[in-house]
């Protein structure tokens, strides 16, 4: 089942159509203000149509249409069905609980959509994990940098623009948000795609997301404090959680800077190994609750 209005296309010469996705689910409804008031925030001239998914529930108000795809199957046959139903040549995907916090620079990220759109790209990553800092120096900072193949996390569950063809034929059934970061960054190794990140976050909000293994995190609940828009139906993180956090973080990042080949071949094998996931994407993306189906992780 889906319910969805086509998107419209505004006035842009020479620009792809590109579509907004909040990719979420009916068991995150909570985040829906949260998110949309951040968004109404940080960006009032978002020039793209915006598209919620959701199983049942619906959110059509303030210039957004609600995806409704039904009963939850997998994350990936959720997201798969809500792309086709948008019928647009790009989609921007992103998680309910990624909260802006910055101002969108429209034109910024408009140049870079193009540019995917001129170079005939399949991915274009809006937040680009941090590199270290000598692999920049001196060196002049182009808009987009290329992802080279078996590039550990060529994709991810970031906010992203995709080529919907390109994402169509990444996505595998029954996979989740995890599997598809790992799984699909190998499979997009193998064909013949173009993926490349910004070399700037186009988009800024915490990387993790606003919760965490089920929970808000700390910054995030009084964020909507204090905009007016917390609504406590889950809890919040202790500060021993946070800390706890913050120190795998700082492992995480230390290892991607020094050994992430090896990190990446760990990875690997804990999925293909038939592991359960526990909930934590060892990704360069957030963490989520390991019970959801069609919302978004990774």
């Amino acid at each position: 089942m889906t319910d969805v209005e086509a998107p419209g296309s505004p006035e842009r010469p020479g620009a792809p159509d590109v579509a907004v996705l909040v990719v979420s689910c009916d068991k995150y409804s909570d985040l829906w203000e949260p998110f949309f008031t951040f968004l109404t925030r940080y960006w009032p001239d978002c020039p793209y149509p915006v598209f919620l998914l959701a199983n049942f529930g619906d959110w059509s108000r303030d210039g957004v249409s609600t995806v409704r795809i039904g009963q939850d199957v997998s994350w990936s046959d959720s997201l798969r069905l809500a792309v086709q139903s948008l019928g647009v040549p790009y989609v921007l995907t992103i998680q309910e609980d990624f909260l802006l916090e910055a101002p969108v620079s429209t034109q910024a990220l408009a140049r870079a959509v193009c540019e995917l759109h001129k170079r005939g790209g399949a991915y274009l990553r809006l937040v680009p994990t941090a590199a270290p800092w000598w692999r920049r120096a001196g060196r002049p900072r182009p808009i987009v940098v290329s992802i080279r193949a078996h590039t550990p996390y060529r994709i991810s569950n970031q906010a992203s623009v995709w080529s919907s063809a390109a994402l169509l034929g990444l996505l595998r059934p029954g996979e989740s948000p995890w599997q598809m970061e790992v799984e699909g960054s190998e499979r997009s190794s193998e064909d013949m795609g173009a993926y490349f990140s910004s070399t700037t976050p186009l988009l800024r909000y915490h990387p993790h997301g606003a919760v965490i293994r089920g929970k808000w995190s700390r910054r995030a609940a009084q964020r909507c404090r204090e905009a007016g828009v917390w609504r406590p139906r889950r809890p919040v993180q202790s500060v021993v959680e946070t800390w706890r956090q913050a120190a795998v973080d700082t492992v995480f990042t230390i290892v991607m800077a020094l050994a992430p080949n090896l990190l990446w071949r760990v990875t690997l094998a804990h999925y293909r190994g038939g592991i359960p996931c526990t909930g934590q994407s060892t990704g360069a993306s957030t963490h989520r609750t390991a019970d959801r189906s069609a919302g978004t992780g990774g």
